[in-house]
């Protein structure tokens, strides 16, 4: 019994060449990792994730007019915050909120002291129908401040601008009568994104590690927009409603 499982072995190591053997070692790394993707779900990174979102929303693929690449730090508010992008079609508009590590859970205030445990999906996408013309979709969900720190905040972006547009000033006057003045940022031609950091909740809840972010508080607000050229001209001054969810 030896000497015939000696000669197998000695034949098989005769079979196996070198040039064998990593093709052998390539095939099953190629399994495992396969194996591995699929049991994450088949994740996608970046643009491919929130092609596959579009596909999976009946969409065909819009003009991409803002990215949110997401953030490093997973620690307090950072680890809310995720992969964002917009992108444009002839009449809707897309938000795709894609994966940043995990799945995390967050403090919302349902009344007077008390608070609700929410679940952060995964990823997932709003749609927006639009009219003509110029427009304002707000984000949902908090978005990172664009200079790179740890805050949170509600972000907007007005599309459909001027081709000339270089920036311009968000005027607001929220249901709690305060006025708000958002400058914003050129993403892609004739789109502008504003933020506003998140001040009006608690960062953390009673000493957990939660985060508390209150409702977004944009949408179903009238809105003055100024907007300008790069040399700092007046482009036009627009008056709207910025969008909201339909009820039912």
């Amino acid at each position: 019994m030896r000497e015939r499982w000696n000669r197998a072995r000695l034949r098989l190591n005769g079979l196996l060449t070198r040039r064998r053997r990593i093709v052998l070692d390539l095939l099953l790394t190629a399994a495992v990792l396969g194996l591995t993707w699929a049991w994450s779900g088949w994740p996608l990174p970046g643009e491919a994730a929130f092609r596959r979102l579009e596909r999976q929303n009946f969409l065909s693929p819009g003009e991409i007019v803002f990215h949110q690449p997401g953030g490093r730090d997973f620690s307090g508010a950072g680890r809310l915050a995720k992969e964002i992008y917009i992108s444009l079609g002839e009449d809707w508009a897309a938000v795709g909120y894609l994966d940043n590590q995990g799945d995390y859970r967050y403090m919302k205030p349902v009344g007077p002291g008390t608070y609700t445990m929410v679940p952060v999906e995964a990823q997932w996408m709003e749609l927006w129908a639009l009219e003509p013309g110029p427009v304002v979709v707000p984000l949902l969900f908090p978005v990172r401040d664009p200079e790179g720190t740890d805050a949170l905040g509600w972000g907007a972006a007005a599309l459909r601008l001027p081709a000339e547009t270089a920036g311009g000033v968000l005027r607001l006057t929220d249901r709690e009568g305060r006025e708000h003045v958002l400058t914003g940022a050129r993403c892609e031609e004739g789109a502008l994104w504003f933020w506003e950091v998140n001040d009006r909740e608690k960062q953390y809840y009673e000493g957990t590690n939660l985060y508390v972010l209150g409702p977004p508080w944009m949408p179903g607000l009238d809105y003055s927009l100024e907007l300008y050229d790069e040399a700092g001209e007046a482009v036009a001054r627009l008056d709207g409603t910025v969008l909201q969810e339909r009820e039912g």
